[in-house]
């Protein structure tokens, strides 16, 4: 929930309906940053759940060597692997990593033309705390539909004046439901309903379904 006082929107010159818009644009923000949080942990989990799925140790660097040998799992089906998620530092050093190589196709593009190697496919960087693994940094290369979020209910906002303190108060409290799919994994019963950010991204939660590692959500590149 959250509240504030009702002279803070009127020195701001303001109302009080206005001051709840604003706060409602941040909750929104603050939704789908969950949302997407929540999601990435599960992935990362559920894939380092299977052993041969995760490359590296957490100890060298990203470079598109590495990013190469995060597809072999895959063998045949490297190609279905479309994307890469990393966090902002990951995609620095992969950016450095492409400086270093005189082609005009990989330095030329990261010095030139804004753009840097990545093996044909495209990054999409988060500073999501879902992609720390136990030493190290993941690089998810995924497949499509690896993950889905699910808004299983409507949410519902409540918004009340809040009386009897030194100053009024407007409360905003706010509650919705969703629900993560992971392709070729499934959540344990056992391990409960309702989880958080912290089981969702403990592996031992997770099994893997499906019978072909390349029906899964793709692969794991872990490095410093």
């Amino acid at each position: 929930s959250v509240e504030f006082k009702a002279v803070d929107a009127k020195r701001y010159g303001t109302d009080s309906g206005a001051f709840s818009a604003a706060i409602g644009e941040q909750i929104g923000d603050g939704i789908v940053q969950y949302m997407l949080n929540n999601a990435i942990t599960a992935t990362r989990a559920s894939i380092e759940t299977v052993a041969t799925l995760v490359i590296g140790d957490g100890t060298a660097a990203v470079t598109h060597k590495l990013l190469n040998s995060a597809l072999k799992p895959f063998g045949d089906a490297r190609d279905t692997i479309v994307a890469w998620v990393m966090t902002g530092a990951t995609y620095a050093d992969l950016v450095d990593a492409g400086l270093g190589i005189a082609t005009s196709n990989v330095a030329g593009g990261a010095v030139a033309e804004g753009s840097v190697g990545s093996l044909g496919r495209p990054v999409y960087m988060t500073d999501s705390s879902g992609l720390s693994m136990a030493t190290g940094t993941a690089i998810l290369g995924l497949t499509r539909e690896a993950v889905k979020v699910i808004e299983s209910e409507a949410r519902e906002f409540i918004a009340e004046t809040v009386t009897g303190s030194e100053n009024i108060k407007y409360r905003i409290q706010a509650e919705g439901s969703m629900m993560v799919n992971v392709k070729g994994f499934s959540w344990k019963t056992a391990s409960g309903i309702n989880p958080s950010v912290a089981t969702l991204g403990t592996k031992t939660n997770w099994e893997q379904k499906a019978t072909d590692i390349k029906s899964t959500a793709g692969v794991i590149l872990n490095v410093s």
